[in-house]
């Protein structure tokens, strides 16, 4: 029947066909009988629920409605978006048997690429299944809609040890915040400075650092003693795995420290030639009063 066919009673008009016993072809009278058709099998989805954000893996979860007529076996929902930015994991979700008004969760692992754009989608969900009678078939297109966030930096970093002395050494301490919505493994941190700054040790690891935590890490900074004294650059980058093992690297993050004038070591050279030529007149008049 055709899809907008109305749901109600219909009369078909048969005849049989048959060869009689003198084998002579024959036709037998018009036999009149009724019909009533169901309703197609139809499903809908509902609670979707979406963390998509461009860079990032995330999921789309929801539950797939069986609004009858009838029982479905072996139903598969599959998810194939359009965007070439929008890549899923695995297509296909097998949910269990559902009969008419009960219902199956599904969720899919998607990735945006850095390609991929912050917007609103609009995605297709499909349900294959077996009906009654044992035939595969497909059901209309599930429409919903999902929002994609912008992308977003992986860390957030920021210097507790803001500047350093022309001349001197100094421990800097960084803090790393995970900015995104998954732990991560093995952060291997590598600062990058020029001169008049220098590192003999700029590398530092972290062996987890769960979503939304914060570490330290120390990177040991060297001032020449003929800098300039103001803001200098200082860069980290950052590799690291994914709870999928994936390994990662970061974009270069840059933070900012001072170096200041020199560390004061001691009296001022002209005050210190001062005190001797006082202390050598003094001697002397000291001297010639003695030898009188």
């Amino acid at each position: 029947m055709v899809d907008d066919a109305t749901l109600r009673a219909y009369s078909v008009d048969l005849t049989v066909n048959y060869r009689d016993t003198d084998g002579i072809d024959r036709s037998s009278r018009t036999l009149t009988t009724g019909v009533r058709p169901t309703a197609e099998q139809s499903f809908s989805v509902t609670n979707v629920s979406t963390n998509l954000r461009v860079g990032e893996e995330g999921t789309v979860s929801g539950t797939v409605v069986n609004n009858g007529p009838d029982t479905v076996t072996n139903p598969v929902v599959m998810f194939s978006p359009s965007n070439p930015n929008i890549v899923v994991d695995s297509s296909e979700y097998a949910i269990p048997d559902i009969a008419p008004g009960e219902r199956a969760n599904f969720e899919y692992t998607v990735t945006v690429s850095d390609a991929g754009s912050a917007s609103v989608q609009q995605f297709n969900l499909t349900t294959r299944y077996r009906n009654t009678r044992g035939d595969v078939q497909r059901s209309d297109g599930l429409e919903t809609r999902a929002r994609i966030e912008p992308k977003r930096d992986r860390f957030t970093i920021k210097t507790a040890t803001d500047e350093i002395a022309a001349g001197s050494d100094q421990a800097v301490t960084v803090q790393i915040t995970n900015n995104g919505e998954q732990p991560l493994q093995n952060v291997e941190a590598k600062a990058f400075v020029e001169s008049p700054l220098s590192s003999d040790n700029d590398e530092a690891i972290i062996t987890s650092l769960a979503a939304n935590e914060t570490a330290e890490v120390t990177i040991a900074l060297s001032a020449a003693g003929d800098a300039l004294p103001k803001t200098y650059p200082v860069s980290l980058d950052f590799q690291y795995e994914m709870p999928d093992g994936d390994s990662e690297v970061s974009k270069t993050y840059t933070t900012a420290i001072v170096v200041t004038e020199p560390e004061d070591s001691g009296f001022p050279l002209p005050l210190v030639l001062g005190v001797f030529v006082i202390i050598g007149v003094a001697g002397i008049g000291g001297w010639r009063r003695w030898s009188s």
